[in-house]
């Protein structure tokens, strides 16, 4: 097996086990050796907060990360010591295009929505706001709609969709912001060259890392809407070389890939 000398992984329904596909027996452990043996920086990408990334870590007994790249890539923490440091230099990079008041304004913009329901408390941020509507109201009306009304702002709207809870989720970043920037700002802090990075993920929010500038690995229980889009996207990025689609699910996706 080749080291990568950067593994980042999405958590939810790539590394956990948490959707509705059998998890194959054996894979976490699997993972965990491979970690173990490797030399690799090893990262989690996830749409969690801090604190849930790190009761999902427990949890699952995952390997404990180097960083961890959180809300949806409005946050980047270092571990030092047992601690998670959060990293100043990328919230000031993103509060160039971020004024305290976004968010208000973001929410006023939106108000008249009625599909779109704010997700909890716990799941914003300084520079994330986040929606949640039920899946059977997501129509491409109701996306023009939010278009419509954050046209003139500098925000970037990230769709993806929680099938196991039949939601559709709406997450709105800095222009800066999301899990592709955020990544490609850690490997160029650590001076790593694109091709030692492998990055594995499922789902629409992972969708522009997957078809991005690192090799990448869509685990097997992606749903087939998300692999043809991820195909698609590769495609005319002109990263389908990069890109491999596996067939085992979750963390024996991530092994199979890598």
């Amino acid at each position: 097996m080749n080291w990568p000398a950067l593994l980042a992984c999405d958590l939810d329904r790539t590394l956990l086990p948490n959707g509705p596909q059998p998890e194959p027996p054996g894979a976490r452990e699997r993972f965990r050796r491979a970690v173990r043996r490797s030399d690799a920086t090893l990262v989690y990408v996830t749409g969690r907060h801090l604190a849930s990334a790190q009761e999902a870590i427990a949890a699952w007994a995952l390997p404990p990360p180097h960083w961890l790249i959180c809300d949806v890539g409005t946050s980047l923490y270092a571990r030092c010591a047992g601690a998670w440091r959060p990293s100043s230099d990328w919230a000031a990079h993103l509060a160039c295009d971020w004024p305290a008041d976004m968010t208000a304004r973001l929410r006023h913009r939106l108000a008249d929505v009625t599909a779109l329901r704010p997700q909890a408390p716990e799941r914003q941020g300084r520079f994330k706001l986040s929606y949640a509507l039920p899946a059977e109201a997501d129509d491409p009306a109701l996306r023009a709609a939010v278009r419509s009304r954050l046209a003139d702002l500098p925000v970037r709207a990230v769709w993806s969709e929680d099938e196991t809870r039949g939601t559709v989720l709406l997450d709105l970043l800095p222009p800066a912001a999301g899990k592709r920037a955020a990544l490609a700002h850690l490997v160029a802090r650590l001076g790593l060259a694109p091709t030692r990075v492998l990055f594995a993920g499922d789902s629409g929010n992972d969708l522009d890392l997957l078809a991005g500038p690192f090799p990448a690995v869509l685990v097997g229980n992606a749903t087939a809407t998300v692999r043809d889009q991820v195909k698609e996207a590769a495609r005319r990025a002109g990263a389908a070389g990069r890109l491999y689609c596996a067939r085992q699910p979750y963390a024996a996706g991530v092994l199979e890939g890598w």
